[in-house]
């Protein structure tokens, strides 16, 4: 309760799009915080045209859409276009938050509503989920360092607390000349009971899933993501490739879905009684998948984060990654929770696999590791706290 206003402090979160996570990451905080705070959520857009979530809306904090501008003919269909919002400021002023959560900068919205509350004296905190690598990066193209870059960075001064995600977006933001002092780490949630239960299952029952996907070998390697360049899928065939007569009982499962499933089904034409393609699945789904593996790879050359990293850690799975995935650095420990190798070196990459299935007991011994790793960071950052916290600094300021 904020004495001064004689009310619940409120606190608008906003969000590009709706997220299974996000969902999930909202009622949480409404059942804990409820009581002190009223929290309403805003995204910018109803879905992610990427994917095809179900339940990626809060079921309990409320929320809503801000009206979107859907501009004429093929200016309409091109996918780098910012999104567009009318009645930004109206919506958010309807509200009247104390404090805003913006979870990111690049569309005009989330500038209008910053401008917004710098104007009527709001408390505002950010959070993303860039990192260092990324940015070096990005930083290499003259635009963004002569033009992007000073636009962030005069709004990152303004920004009165950051919820960092780990220890890569923090050199993010220290890259913008922001100290410590302003961090507070609250990592990303997934519900990982649920992911874990349905793992556990899945194991229980003998894996069925295996002999629903018609995968004869013994042993899986699994990945979970979109079929896009920034994947690196094609390193992970060719390193797969290299040590697939090596490793004869082990199966590449491939899950998800995008715009390189068909050049990805060419190129492992060779392995087609190895390589299965498992398409788009929901999230319990996906725990089920889980607990038919023995390991996840990750190998993108670039990851702002890797939720799917922490969901097999929670599903008792060691992890190999590359080392531009955002959270590897956190929680892929060499050797103890799993493996990483450098970004876009299949050679590497097939070394790592090959370490990880040369003797049974290495992915169950990593994989207890992993999962108690990730307990420990869960308890350490626990999201629900960290974010009371940042709301009670930023509102004593």
């Amino acid at each position: 309760m904020d004495r001064r206003l004689g009310r619940r402090i409120r606190v608008a979160i906003v969000a590009p799009t709706p997220a299974p996570y996000r969902a999930y990451e909202c009622d949480l905080l409404h059942d804990a915080l409820s009581s002190n705070l009223d929290l309403r959520m805003f995204f910018l857009e109803r879905s992610w045209k990427q994917m095809n979530w179900v339940d990626d809306l809060p079921n309990r904090m409320p929320w809503k859409v801000l009206e979107t501008v859907r501009l004429p003919g093929p200016l309409g269909r091109l996918p780098r276009l910012p999104r567009l919002n009318r009645n930004v400021t109206r919506a958010i002023a309807a509200f009247d938050p104390d404090a805003i959560v913006l979870q990111g900068h690049d569309a005009p919205a989330l500038w209008e509503i910053f401008f917004w509350a710098r104007r009527n004296d709001r408390r505002l905190l950010f959070r993303c989920d860039s990192n260092v690598v990324i940015e070096q990066e990005r930083r290499k193209r003259l635009w963004r360092r002569w033009l992007k870059v000073p636009l962030v960075r005069s709004m990152y001064r303004r920004i009165d607390a950051f919820l960092t995600t780990g220890t890569s977006n923090e050199e993010y933001y220290r890259s913008y000349g922001i100290s410590a002092d302003r961090f507070i780490r609250a990592n990303f949630l997934v519900d990982f009971d649920r992911i874990a239960a349905g793992a556990n299952l899945e194991r229980s029952l003998g894996r069925p899933t295996k002999a629903a996907l018609g995968i004869r070998q013994e042993r899986v390697l699994l990945f979970v993501g979109r079929f896009v360049p920034v994947k690196g899928l094609p390193c992970l065939l060719d390193a797969f490739s290299a040590v697939a007569d090596e490793l004869a009982d082990l199966a590449l499962v491939l899950v998800g879905d995008g715009p390189l499933l068909d050049a990805l089904r060419a190129k492992a034409t060779h392995l087609h009684d190895r390589v299965y393609f498992a398409g788009f699945r929901q999230l319990d789904e996906v725990a089920r998948l889980y607990g038919m593996a023995d390991a996840l790879v990750l190998p993108s050359l670039r990851e702002p984060y890797g939720l799917v990293v922490a969901e097999a850690m929670a599903a008792e799975l060691p992890v190999i990654a590359s080392d531009g995935v955002g959270v590897a650095c956190d929680l892929v420990r060499q050797n103890q929770t799993g493996l990483q190798f450098p970004t876009g070196d299949a050679t590497q990459l097939s070394a790592a696999i090959r370490t990880m299935f040369c003797a049974r007991e290495t992915c169950r011994t990593l994989g207890k590791n992993a999962r108690a790793n990730l307990l420990d960071w869960n308890r350490r950052y626990d999201y629900v706290t960290q974010f009371r916290a940042a709301i009670e600094r930023v509102m004593a300021l």
